[in-house]
């Protein structure tokens, strides 16, 4: 096959498609001419509200309300756990241990026994006592059996009653020695590690082991300085600690140190947590996370916010025209300033078209475009934006007083 006639035939391969890519157009033709239509419409439409605003001289600005949120202050610290009542038990008096009355890490009754000390001779004591008191109340008897008997005087039979009344103090002096040879718990809790063993000797500095009474437990932690003000007891608290990852133990603040640490210019605040299912243990850490509470300001977001010059100023939107606001920074957060000045919730802000605008000239709100994670506004609310811009602003002064009446 020769080069000429390859050629043609390639020629009227692209002739026979472009026949065909001409039929399905005609075919289509309604559609076509549909979206050309519409595409012409847009572009007009803009280019329409482009000449309309030159025209007007209004600055095309997109807005946002005034929103209003409370100067909430979340504190985190870190804190050791403690029992509510912790103590070491020690002996009153000297003494060979016998036996420890529970083991280590049970819990004992208030009055339970936990260590015994050998008592044989404080025993005997007590018993001569009541031997002794047995002797004097026969004593008496026979005094006063003498005495109506007019054979010995009333003074003999007050003698016997004296001697009586000191046995009885004799006796209750050796009962209370018996009692301090053992050791008892003052209070409900759990019995810690023994300290000493079973038949070594003791003195009363020696100590024999622990009680905790961790029904409720106490967490300390330092709070800044500037953030005194704020505390109050009562307040709320969550916790964290390692032992538990996925649970949070809820605790009050039940009281403040005396004075503020000097050398850290902190307050140390102790908080209790409930502990009845007895998951804490004293020593443990606690990551504490704690809000406080303060006054409601005034919330723009953060593109609204302006710094020009050493002033901070937002443009508030006042009858169609935008006018400068001096506003003071209070905090931000999470995309939002908190502001203090004279503006207030509802009031309209421009956050987009800030380089053209100029102190009372007219604006234009317009609909903000659409995004990902945000969608277009609906026309209502459009709307309800335009509305809001034209009417009428009271003076600072009536929106200063009126702010201040609201305030409780």
């Amino acid at each position: 096959m020769t080069r000429k006639t390859l050629s043609t035939l390639l020629q009227v391969a692209v002739f026979a498609g472009l026949l065909a890519a001409a039929g399905a157009m005609w075919a289509q033709r309604d559609e076509v001419v549909a979206m050309m239509q519409e595409l012409s419409g847009d572009a007009g439409e803009r280019q329409g509200k482009r000449r309309r605003g030159r025209a007007s001289g209004a600055v095309p600005v997109i807005v946002a309300n005034v929103t209003e949120q409370a100067d909430t202050l979340q504190i985190i610290a870190v804190g050791s756990a403690k029992a509510v009542r912790s103590i070491t038990l020690f002996p009153k008096v000297e003494g060979e241990i016998t036996r420890f009355a529970v083991p280590a890490g049970a819990r004992v009754a208030k009055g339970a026994t936990v260590v015994q000390l050998e008592s044989r001779a404080a025993q005997l004591a007590v018993e001569i006592a009541q031997t002794r008191l047995a002797e004097a109340k026969l004593a008496v008897a026979r005094a006063a059996q003498l005495l109506r008997r007019r054979v010995q005087s009333a003074a003999k039979r007050k003698d016997a009653r004296i001697v009586e009344a000191r046995a009885k103090l004799e006796l209750a002096q050796a009962r209370r020695a018996l009692r301090e040879h053992t050791v008892r718990a003052p209070f409900a809790g759990f019995i810690g590690f023994e300290q000493v063993e079973t038949g070594e000797r003791v003195t009363k500095m020696t100590a024999l082991t622990t009680l905790d009474d961790r029904s409720t437990i106490l967490v300390e932690f330092d709070v800044p300085e500037k953030h005194v003000q704020r505390l109050a007891k009562g307040q709320r608290i969550a916790v964290t600690t390692p032992s538990f990852a996925n649970r949070v133990f809820a605790g009050r603040i039940v009281r403040f140190a005396a004075r503020v640490d000097a050398a850290s210019r902190t307050l140390k605040v102790r908080a209790a947590i409930p502990n009845g299912d007895d998951a804490l243990r004293p020593g443990m850490s606690f990551a504490i996370r704690m809000d406080l509470p303060g006054p409601r300001f005034a919330t723009v977001p953060e593109l609204a916010f302006q710094w020009a010059q050493g002033r901070s100023f937002v443009w508030r939107i006042e009858e169609g025209r935008a006018r400068q606001r001096d506003v003071r920074l209070v905090r931000r957060r999470n995309g939002l300033i908190l502001i203090e000045g004279d503006v207030a919730p509802g009031d309209l802000v421009v956050i987009e078209g800030i380089q053209r605008l100029r102190a009372g000239r007219a604006v234009r709100i317009e609909t903000p475009p659409p995004s990902a994670d945000a969608p277009r506004a609906d026309a209502a609310a459009a709307e309800r934006a335009r509305a809001r811009a034209a009417r009428p602003q009271r003076p600072p002064e009536q929106r200063q007083g009126q702010r201040a009446g609201q305030k409780p």
